[in-house]
């Protein structure tokens, strides 16, 4: 589902496949949230791709969803250790922050501003950072729709303060909206959004995604009373400072008091807690004032809830992912069954099916913080009586064993299918085997097999030649001889057909031939069927006037591999590296891929077997002529 990409100076190298179980990393975490820098750690084993090639602030990471086709998170790494553990497995470390980090890095500088909207002053900042960022790293203006009640502001920048906290502190903070980075076009925009997201109609609920919850009701940063302060009231003393003056306070048109206070929230929090709320463009006391009873009345409770759920948009079982910002229906005894906001998704992508989700944006007048106590409470005994309603029930059906049986054989079978797809998922993201499992593939010109001998030098598969072409007559004289002796030794069997196709009919017919002749040993095939699309292929072609391109060659592999599929088989893809990067696209490459790439060290694109060595004498491994080596990195 994940594919993880290191690049430097416009050089790709994936450190994790979501096909090559050889290319994984070892484990990994997320968090991202809003108006927060989210973060990415990993780690990789020595043997690894990217070993060596990942530096810090140099190297930038991708995480690309191939399910949702787009990047979930882009950023760069900012430290590299390395640790062992007691077993001795010695592993590379890293942590990553996105591309809103790079606001951090560098500082504002002084400046006085005036009668500017949020959005120009937000320009100003931006301008600033711009100004002194390296070129890969600045940021153009996005869309901004938050204003204030004057859409303008008046503020002073502090060179002490980097652009993130700057942009925080003078814009987000007073005003609300939400940041966002954004990609269009290879060009990076920072919009400022009263809200990002939408609502979803995925939902949370127990006995169907949701393993647990907890619900907390937060008062921490909730006052019970403010103090609006407008303006500075200049001074004539020159030993006076900017954070020394006086500002404009509403005692004079409030009876005397500099405050406003919440009666409901001081009762609930057994007392007196302030916050000044400072308006720097306000010189109005009563205007003041009337700024202070809105602020008041937006003081609330946070409520946040903390769920640990399981992701079934990656089984098909719901039509939409967890994505923070969105809108979610949670149902559990502790969560009111309510559109709910995540404000925070943690998890990893090695297991993507498990998320750690903080749902928020949900705050309670003070007045409704008790009975939000109460329901809750009732809640829980509502959930307390159903518990014990339930074990009557079941007492109650246990006297009925049809009906008994029919309830019990459903709930096993839900329980049993997600079971098998989350261990699909656990499967396909596992670490490799401990051995790379060697062998080899073979035709009609390997006149003869000593297959004991092939097996006693350690093979423990073979990919075996079906035939070329769409006639029968074309098939592998050899075939079942050799298909007996890998049996004879339970050598795991593959196959692979040597393609003439022109045209996608043509490809279809090559697949429905090969199937025939598969279908003949199909207890003996473990391993997958390949669509083998050469430069004899291509000279075949060009002989009857037909020039295949890009477009034309990946049509035909892909209905090939699709009625392999179609017909109970595993499908598979053959080529050199040339031929990979010129003639398929990607809805190919989805497939497993078998390369032939001799003489490196490693395949350096992914792929389940590698054709290692070509046309090399088999004699050692028992083998009449020559045969290619091949490595499984997957145990099919």
């Amino acid at each position: 589902m994940y594919r993880v990409t290191v690049i430097n100076d416009q050089e790709e190298i994936v450190i994790h496949s979501e096909n090559n179980n050889s290319l994984k990393l070892v484990e990994d975490s997320y968090a991202f949230g809003i108006n927060v820098i989210n973060s990415f750690q990993f780690a990789l084993h020595i043997s690894n791709d990217g070993i060596g090639k990942i530096f810090p602030r140099k190297s930038k990471i991708t995480i690309y969803n191939t399910l949702l086709k787009r990047n979930e998170f882009e950023g760069y790494v900012v430290s590299i250790g390395s640790s062992m553990s007691s077993e001795g497995m010695f592993l590379y470390n890293y942590t990553c922050l996105d591309e809103m980090g790079y606001l951090k890095e560098i500082k504002q500088r002084h400046g006085e501003y005036h009668n500017l909207t949020p959005k120009q002053f937000l320009q100003t900042i931006l301008n600033t950072y711009n100004s002194q960022a390296d070129e890969d790293k600045k940021f153009e203006l996005g869309n901004v729709n938050v204003t204030n009640s004057t859409d303008n502001v008046y503020r002073y920048l502090d060179p002490t303060k980097n652009t993130f906290e700057t942009i925080m502190e003078k814009l987000v903070e007073p005003l609300g909206g939400e940041l966002r980075v954004r990609k269009e076009n290879g060009v990076r925009y920072l919009d400022w959004l009263t809200e990002v997201g939408e609502k979803k109609e995925t939902s949370i609920k127990i006995a169907h995604n949701l393993i647990d919850s907890n619900e907390l009701i937060d008062s921490t940063d909730t006052p019970s009373r403010i103090i609006p302060l407008g303006a500075r009231i200049e001074s004539d003393d020159p030993e006076k400072t900017d954070a020394s003056e006086a500002r404009i306070t509403i005692a004079d048109v409030n009876g005397g008091k500099d405050y406003l206070e919440n009666k409901s929230i001081k009762d609930v929090l057994n007392g007196v807690k302030e916050e000044t709320v400072v308006f720097d463009d306000v010189h109005d006391q009563n205007i003041l004032l009337k700024k202070g009873l809105d602020e008041l009345e937006k003081l609330r409770f946070n409520r946040s809830t903390e769920l640990n759920a399981l992701d079934l948009y990656l089984i098909n079982k719901t039509s939409n992912s967890f994505e923070v910002g969105n809108y979610y229906k949670v149902s559990s005894p502790v969560v009111e069954n309510d559109d709910l906001r995540i404000i925070e998704k943690r998890g990893s992508i090695t297991k993507p099916w498990l998320s750690n989700l903080t749902i928020g944006d949900k705050q309670l007048k003070g007045s409704a913080y008790q009975a939000s106590l109460n329901k809750t409470n009732q809640l829980l005994e509502n959930y307390k009586n159903n518990l014990a309603n339930q074990s009557k029930k079941i007492g109650s059906i246990s006297k009925n064993q049809q009906l008994t049986d029919k309830v019990i054989e459903e709930q096993q079978k839900q329980i049993e299918d997600a079971v098998k797809r989350i261990k699909e998922l656990e499967d396909a993201n596992k670490p490799p085997d401990p051995t790379e499992q060697k062998g080899s593939d073979i035709s009609e010109y390997n006149a003869s097999i000593d297959w004991a001998k092939f097996k006693a030098t350690g093979h423990t598969f073979v990919m075996i030649k079906g035939g070329y072409g769409k006639e029968s007559s074309q098939i592998n004289p050899r075939f079942a001889a050799q298909v007996q002796g890998a049996v004879s030794q339970n050598i795991k069997i593959g196959m692979y057909w040597f393609s003439y196709a022109t045209n996608v009919q043509e490809a279809i017919q090559e697949a429905n031939l090969c199937c025939d002749l598969a279908d003949k040993y199909r207890a003996n095939i473990s391993y997958p069927i390949s669509f083998d699309w050469e430069n004899d292929s291509m000279k075949y072609a060009n002989s009857l006037g037909v020039y295949p391109d890009k477009q034309l060659i990946s049509d035909m592999a892909l209905a090939f591999c699709n009625r392999i599929i179609e017909r109970g088989y595993k499908a598979m893809n053959y080529s050199n590296l040339d031929y990979y990067n010129r003639y398929f696209d990607d809805r190919v490459k989805k497939f497993d891929w078998w390369l032939a790439r001799p003489g490196v060290a490693q395949p350096d694109v992914p792929c389940t077997i590698w054709q290692s060595e070509l046309d090399v004498d088999g004699t050692s491994r028992g083998i009449n002529g020559n045969a290619d080596f091949d490595i499984s990195f997957k145990n099919y």
